[in-house]
């Protein structure tokens, strides 16, 4: 109880909630996300080789949100519609930024 005061309001001591709770993370390498796409596939996703690198790729760059959907191959064109329909962070910041003179907060 004598380090009360350093006991921030949800009790849990700052040391201890670093050695407990915090959980350091970091991207992962093609390796790794190559890997991770292997071990899906052997589950029950069957993936072309072509959609294997592609998916690779972009994972690299952005990250894997995997969502199952009732096809049984993914293919190259799945990715691409994918890729095109869903921004990440870097692409609609991108986006954004090239529209800028058309929006709404310029008038």
């Amino acid at each position: 109880m004598k380090l009360m005061s350093s006991i921030p309001g949800h009790r849990i001591p700052p040391d201890f909630l670093d050695r407990l709770l915090i959980i350091t993370t970091h991207h992962y390498t093609e390796d790794d996300i190559r890997k991770i796409l292997d071990i899906r596939c052997d589950e029950d996703v069957e993936m072309s080789a072509d959609a294997k690198v592609l998916l690779t790729t972009i994972g690299v760059e952005t990250s894997l949100r995997i969502e199952k959907r009732k096809n049984k191959i993914v293919e190259m064109e799945d990715i691409s519609r994918v890729y095109q329909l869903f921004l990440d962070v870097k692409r609609s910041t991108q986006y954004l930024m090239e529209h800028q003179s058309q929006s709404y907060a310029n008038e």
